[in-house]
């Protein structure tokens, strides 16, 4: 889902022969809403990942037999039935979870994953709308999860400011400067006392 910017329901239905060589390249075969086939050729990372998946599975030879398969509790072995989106949510939820990963993530993460990456190293938005096999740009552009990384980098950068207070000090003719510096969204606070500071440095 984060090479093609698959949904998963199109992920689900693959068979194991829509994993193929077209070229000089390997492919992925999705079936979309409403019965259409949209092709999308194989990150390199992908293909190995398919490649290893399939060998692993045995089921080379099963090229009209579902791609990714439910498994039966007691054994682990794999059916001949497809696996269910809510299974593919359960798996993603205990593997970032093992993996120590405390937001909440699930299928439709993947998708948004893939095309933010996809335009965040300048990826033109009309070739990730032809992958997400989305009608509209703007559809495209929903999935688009950079200005969140924008955000988070501002509020960063406020919580790292000094906020500076000025106040009489009732031992001294001039001011009791208080300054409270936070560093970064995770860093420590630092407060620092001076004492009989002149009264023209007030903003």
């Amino acid at each position: 889902m984060v090479f093609s910017f698959a949904r998963i329901g199109a992920v689900i239905q693959m068979k194991v022969g829509d994993y193929f060589v077209q070229g000089r390249r390997r492919w992925v075969r999705l079936h979309e809403k409403g019965g259409k086939e949209h092709d999308v050729p194989c990150h390199h990372r992908l293909d190995q990942c398919l490649q290893d998946y399939i060998e692993v599975a045995g089921i080379a030879d099963d090229v009209d037999g579902y791609l990714f398969r439910s498994a039966r509790r007691k054994t682990g072995q794999l059916t001949t039935n497809p696996l269910f989106q809510q299974d593919a949510h359960r798996i993603i939820r205990r593997r970032a979870k093992a993996a120590g990963i405390e937001t909440r993530i699930g299928n439709h993460t993947f998708r948004a994953t893939g095309i933010t990456a996809y335009l965040k190293n300048s990826g033109k938005l009309e070739v990730a709308q032809q992958i997400a096999n989305h009608e509209l740009p703007r559809t495209t552009k929903l999935y688009d999860r950079r200005n969140d990384e924008i955000s988070l980098d501002e509020s960063s950068e406020l919580r790292s400011k000094k906020l500076i207070h000025l106040c009489h000090d009732p031992n001294a003719s001039g001011y009791l400067q208080v300054v409270i510096e936070r560093h970064g969204a995770t860093g420590g606070v630092r407060i620092q006392v001076v004492s009989n500071v002149r009264a023209d440095v007030k903003d």
